[in-house]
């Protein structure tokens, strides 16, 4: 754990792999939920609760071909993953009323549509990199400052291959991307030590 002495509290972006499906209002008695997931009709009615029947619904989604996982995020969210699962024609039929449907990370009628960021509070350590530490930069970084954050919680850096977008955060008034994340010990205190990008254009 990094001494509360040396940290400051941050405040980190955290950019969705996935895609969401959001509702504008809780689902109530015989609402009919219908979506498209790759030209697979998913359809489940309301049972028992909004929050029961998000959780079937995203069971019903994570059963379709193609899907690595659906999860009830919330009782008018569900994440699903990866981004490139197809999701189209969703709505909700029936029932005294029915929620909006939206649909974020992906492309959706020919749209793109961004992912839902999170915010995730921590306290961290945000450091300028000394010289021989700016040498271990990849060269398409090193027209940006560079800061060295450490924290007790780990920050996610760019993992194509697994859908991971990087984390952002904001510092001393500027926005930061991490472009690397690894365990840390230093002092018998087991800590992450992170290397970010300063994203927005330095005065000249």
């Amino acid at each position: 754990m990094i001494s509360s002495q040396f940290t400051k509290p941050i405040v980190v972006s955290r950019q969705a792999a996935g895609s969401s499906i959001v509702l504008s209002t809780d689902l109530i008695a015989a609402n009919d939920f219908k979506i498209v997931v790759n030209d697979v009709l998913v359809s489940v009615v309301y049972s028992v609760s909004a929050l029961n029947t998000m959780a079937l619904i995203a069971a019903a989604i994570a059963a379709v071909g193609g899907v690595t996982s659906a999860i009830a995020a919330s009782s008018t969210r569900i994440d699903i993953l990866p981004s490139e699962v197809g999701l189209e024609k969703a709505v909700v039929t029936g029932g005294a009323s029915q929620p909006t449907v939206s649909l974020y990370g992906g492309y959706f009628g020919g749209t793109y549509i961004p992912g839902i960021p999170s915010s995730i509070s921590m306290q961290a350590s945000v450091q300028p990199l000394r010289g021989y530490e700016l040498l271990n930069v990849v060269e398409a970084q090193r027209g940006r400052e560079q800061v060295k954050v450490y924290s007790d919680l780990p920050l996610l850096s760019l993992d194509e291959a697994n859908g991971v977008l990087a984390d952002r955060f904001t510092f001393a008034g500027h926005t930061y991307e991490v472009h690397s994340s690894a365990p840390n010990l230093y002092l018998g205190r087991p800590h992450y030590k992170c290397m970010a990008s300063r994203l927005d254009p330095a005065p000249h």
